[in-house]
């Protein structure tokens, strides 16, 4: 261990690793530094600093460390290195209950380190008032990780700092800094440790970051995490999931719904699942005003006579947000009834069938518009997934970066050039605009003025510009150029086709496959993109969706 006189000594030259040569708590306090050279802005340091365990240079400017200034008002400031230490038993300290690090981790090796040298950096404590004069207790605030492993390790007694002006709220706030300074909590455990301080202690989330030293936007974002399901989330963190994620399910407003998005997060089914969610809510609210209005003159029913013998069809809302339910001409006279099938996005209107409606003809009618809303509905079902699914392979292109994989993009090119036999024309079988739109330039094609030139001309410049040495591949060229191919035209990102079926004198819609989208889903995960299962289902042709439309 440095002595005072070494450390004062010791160049100040910043270290690329983390490790700060002047401060001799360093090898203790289990985090890389990031205080060198002003250390008495270190909460650890100014809670620890005592003895031979001090950088003089500091000592001289430091007038009260960070935790004292949470605890103490300004009238009662004082030197953090004069607060006395005392040896206290260790049968006499508890764990905080509201310590908001859950998981202490692996205890290993500062149980070995604390057997071969004792306890080197004192605790923080406060009195526990269900103690006594004759048997007192303290709670630890800090040093939750020295105390555990202390008791593995056999020690009988440890040295602590008392702090008895500290309120509970104070309490939480300091033990959320430390943790967070050491990186030890999860996003979770700070949520909870913050909502603890919103709800137990009356904390406005300005308040708490000014405890916590975390800034308001980060501390509303943390309030909004605590309100999730906490095995889900524990769940999701095993799996890998990322800051950024949670955040993202702030776009979903239903609580149920957003914890079964959380199921979902750290596996490659998240980013579908999340835009699946987002969209069910948007219907969901529409169904609501559709059910509203409907209700207003129909009585709502669960399912409908399959006979025909008492309902006759009406009409279907479906998909459209602007669309209301009006009441019919006839709404005083006939029975009106609905269905609502969120599967397929729809509201479908019945009424009772009358002596006209039992005309042969009339029947007829009324059996095929139920048929054919029956197949728009499926239909509008299946072009909805297309469309997520086409978003989710958008949303990869736009931010894809190069990172070596030329090679790989340009053997997709040779395939889309000469794989096929066909000769192919620039411009012809491209989405022109989403290749604007990808490379980020200001031209598009205004297809009614008929334009092509101009654009052409602003892509063509910009290729001359970016390709100087004919030798060597622009990878993020070559793939906007690729992407554009086999994604530009909606006909191409989809598995299926409809078919008339002669003998039952209907549509259906049947599973088929695209050669070409195959490619791009081949490409794209060569290049790193997951497929969500549900993509996966619609590639081969097992989604649910086809079970009842197959041949």
């Amino acid at each position: 261990m440095a002595g005072v006189q070494d450390v004062q000594e010791m160049s100040v030259i910043p270290s690329s690793n983390g490790i700060n040569e002047r401060c001799p708590l360093q090898a203790q306090c289990e985090r890389q530094c990031s205080y060198r050279g002003h250390e008495k802005d270190c909460p650890y340091y100014t809670e620890n600093a005592s003895g031979d365990y001090i950088i003089l240079d500091q000592e001289k400017s430091r007038k009260v460390s960070v935790s004292d200034a949470l605890i103490h008002s300004d009238e009662r400031e004082q030197d953090a290195v004069s607060l006395p230490i005392d040896m206290i038993p260790i049968d006499c300290l508890v764990p905080h209950p509201d310590n908001p690090r859950k998981n202490l981790g692996d205890l290993t090796e500062l149980t070995d380190s604390l057997k071969a040298n004792g306890v080197l950096q004192n605790l923080t404590v406060v009195p526990d008032e269900s103690g006594s004069a004759d048997a007192p207790r303290f709670i630890v605030i800090i040093g939750h990780r020295r105390l555990a492993a202390a008791k593995l390790a056999g020690l009988t007694e440890l040295p602590c700092v008392i702090a008895d002006r500290m309120t509970p709220a104070e309490q939480v706030a300091i033990m959320l800094t430390e943790n967070i300074q050491r990186s030890a909590l999860t996003p979770y455990e700070e949520a909870m440790g913050f909502r603890q301080l919103q709800i137990d202690f009356g904390k406005s989330a300005r308040e708490i970051a000014e405890l916590s030293g975390f800034s308001e936007t980060t501390v509303r974002n943390r309030l909004k995490l605590a309100k999730l399901d906490a095995d889900k989330f524990n769940a999701s963190l095993i799996r890998g999931g990322r800051l950024e994620d949670y955040l993202e399910l702030d776009k979903i407003r239903n609580p149920d719904l957003k914890n079964q998005v959380l199921d979902e997060i750290g596996t490659n089914n998240f980013r579908n699942a999340l835009k699946s969610a987002i969209k069910q809510e948007r219907i969901q609210s529409t169904l609501e005003r559709w059910e509203k209005e409907a209700s207003a003159f129909a009585e709502r029913i669960d399912e409908v006579d399959s006979s025909g013998k008492t309902f006759v069809y009406y009409y279907t809302a479906r998909g459209d947000q602007s669309q209301t339910i009006k009441r019919p001409d006839d709404g005083g006279k006939s029975k009106y009834y609905y269905t609502v099938d969120f599967d397929t996005f729809s509201l479908t209107l019945y009424r009772n069938k009358t002596k006209r409606d039992r005309d042969e003809k009339a029947a007829q009618k009324a059996e095929e518009q139920e048929k054919r809303a029956a197949y728009d509905a499926k239909k509008a079902r299946f072009e909805e997934i297309a469309k997520r699914h086409k978003e989710l392979r958008k949303e990869f292109a736009v931010n894809y970066k190069a990172r070596g994989a030329a090679p790989i993009i340009m053997q997709c090119a040779m395939y889309i050039i000469i794989g096929d036999g066909q000769t192919t024309r620039f411009g012809h079988h491209y989405d022109i605009n989403l290749l604007m739109e990808l490379l980020k330039l200001d031209a598009r094609i205004d297809f009614e003025n008929d334009n092509w030139g101009d654009a052409l001309r602003v892509l063509r410049e910009f290729i001359q510009d970016e390709v100087q040495d004919l030798r060597g591949v622009n990878e993020i060229l070559l793939f906007c150029v690729i992407y554009a191919e086999l994604d530009g035209w909606t006909q191409n990102g989809r598995y299926w086709g409809e078919y008339w079926d002669s003998d039952k004198k209907e549509w259906h819609i049947s599973y088929e496959e695209n050669p070409k989208l195959d490619r791009l889903y081949d490409l794209l995960t060569n290049l790193g993109y997951e497929m969500s299962d549900e993509e996966i289902q619609m590639r081969n042709g097992t989604h649910p969706l086809f079970d009842s439309v197959k041949n």
